[in-house]
């Protein structure tokens, strides 16, 4: 119970300063309830980043950029409308034109979290492998960790039965032990 608590109120906390940030950006209302509902599911496995606390990561890091105002927008409503929809592939194609380099940065982003929420394992990580030599830092990091989160997701595909129960003969090893690698080099880097 205390830990539900504790990460209820964690999530209403970015909820209100994501929210916040959303306003500030001139995001409409009804997107920002929408994502709200869509984030109040439960989730689990790979979908438990997909929180208020990664979209309000997301846009502190928009913030920081120096961005158009425009672009930021723009990118914010992108992000907003992908925020929920894990394991799906329910969010709305990203097909955002924008022209300053650091914008493009962010608009990969949203396209690799897109990618590995609805289970696109291997476009995920083609993308965020380019962003692993990203000029935002931010972005450069989270690439960076990113991939042994794919490598992990792969390796335990089609490992666990019908209840849930892993079968550690089914788990592949050597993208377990890419797993192992990405996120040994991510401990070094950062």
């Amino acid at each position: 119970g205390f830990y539900i608590e504790e990460q209820n109120s964690s999530e209403a906390v970015h909820s209100a300063a994501a929210q916040t940030q959303l306003q500030r950006l001139k995001i409409p209302a009804e997107a920002i309830t929408q994502a709200q509902s869509r984030l109040n599911n439960w989730r689990e496995g790979r979908c438990v980043s997909d929180s208020w606390g990664t979209l309000q990561q997301f846009l502190s890091q928009l913030e920081m950029a120096g961005l158009k105002e425009d672009e930021a927008r723009e990118l914010g409503l992108a992000r907003l409308k992908l925020a929920g929809t894990c394991p799906t592939s329910q969010a709305a194609p990203i097909e955002i034109e924008l022209t300053t380099p650091a914008a493009r940065e962010f608009v990969l982003y949203i396209k690799a979290a897109a990618a590995f929420y609805a289970g696109s394992f291997t476009d995920a990580g083609e993308i965020f492998k380019s962003l692993s030599e990203a000029k935002t830092p931010w972005l450069r990091e989270t690439a960076h960790y990113m991939l042994g989160r794919i490598y992990l997701n792969i390796a335990q595909q089609g490992a666990a039965d019908s209840w849930g129960l892993f079968a550690k003969d089914a788990i592949n090893t050597a993208q377990l032990s890419g797993a192992s690698q990405a996120f040994n080099t991510y401990l070094k880097r950062y």
